[in-house]
């Protein structure tokens, strides 16, 4: 499975907040959007899934433009995971994961009882399972964002488009959730991810996107894009990149921000 962007404009009405967007995630592959704020990586992800048109180029499902591919048969390839966020009414946290399903319902049928079956399943995989009758308001924020990736898994998607799934969590929730989306990489899944971290791509990606300043998309090895030049050029800060090893004697890259 690939879903490609192929020199892409994207923005709203007639304003194109990035043009010649040229990138694309397979399956089995974990890929990091990176880039400051304001630049456009939400806006790419809205384009990409079919939110915003595209003001030019084309979005590419195995070949296939996305256009010409019905609505509910792109959702049930593509599963979305937006940042964390809070219902308006205070569902359980099996209701909110048996939402995924919608896409394989006909009409106003509910779910059944193997949609059930199989959004259990997925919080089991996730290992937060004991959440099943909880109330998804009262529950932290590692744990929503855990439930919103197994909402999308009960899609059973080739491809997951992850906004940010880290974001406003705790140093320790951000890498449980880091490591639960690298085992799904690691079992097949593609993976599109924005993180504000660096370090997010060098800890768990196989490749990295990175949109500059001066609305510039460049992608390729994590190696390659992550790199000091690249980062400052980026953010406007100084940094240098720094290597550790692991237990398992691996080497592990990691970004430290040189203050004034």
């Amino acid at each position: 499975m690939v879903l490609e962007m192929k020199d892409a404009a994207c923005g709203y009405g007639k304003h194109a907040i990035l043009e010649h967007v040229s990138i694309q995630v397979e399956s089995g592959e974990l890929v990091c959007l990176l880039g400051p704020n304001g630049v456009g990586k939400t806006t790419m992800f809205k384009s990409m899934l079919g939110f915003l048109d595209l003001l030019g180029g084309q979005v590419l499902l195995n070949g296939q433009d996305r256009v010409n591919i019905p609505r509910k048969e792109f959702s049930r390839k593509i599963g979305y995971v937006p940042q964390s966020h809070e219902p308006p009414f205070p569902f359980s946290v099996m209701d909110v994961v048996v939402m995924g399903r919608t896409a394989h319902l006909k009409g106003f049928a509910a779910p059944s009882r193997e949609d059930y079956l199989l959004s259990y399943e997925m919080l089991d995989r996730l290992g937060v399972n004991y959440l099943k009758d909880a109330v998804y308001t009262n529950i932290s924020g590692g744990e929503r964002q855990m439930v919103l990736i197994a909402r999308a898994l009960t899609q059973q998607p080739e491809l997951l488009v992850m906004d940010e799934p880290t974001a406003n969590l705790d140093y320790g929730n951000q890498i449980r959730v880091l490591s639960a989306i690298r085992q799904l990489s690691d079992s097949g899944l593609g993976v599109l991810m924005t993180s504000h971290n660096p370090d997010h791509a060098f800890l768990c990606c196989t490749r990295a996107v990175l949109i500059t300043k001066d609305k510039r998309v460049v992608s390729g090895p994590v190696d390659e894009i992550v790199t000091e030049e690249a980062l400052r050029a980026a953010y406007g800060v100084d940094v240098k990149i720094t290597q550790a090893l692991s237990d398992q004697g691996v080497p592990v890259k990691s970004c430290v921000p040189m203050l004034a």
